[in-house]
């Protein structure tokens, strides 16, 4: 999930939040919307900007190329 959310992190933080409400409000009209429901969609939008959050900072590390020492070519100066 993380390499892929990189390439489209602008479309997710706004794009998939706005689905699940609209969804919820689409529930909400036609009388289904539960508390369940609610709870669920609540959870997701919090998962996938937890998931896009991560998946930013992942990015920006590798474009700075900031190195903790877990890289293969990694050699430490001697």
């Amino acid at each position: 999930a993380l390499s892929r959310l990189n390439q489209l992190s602008a479309g997710i933080m706004v794009g998939i939040p706005a689905l699940v409400i609209a969804n919820l409000v689409l529930e909400a009209d036609q009388g289904d919307l539960t508390w369940g429901k609610t709870l669920t969609a609540i959870l997701a939008i919090v998962a996938v900007l937890v998931v896009a959050t991560v998946a930013s900072e992942v990015l920006g590390r590798a474009v700075l190329g900031a190195r903790d020492g877990s890289a293969e070519d990694y050699v430490p100066e001697r």
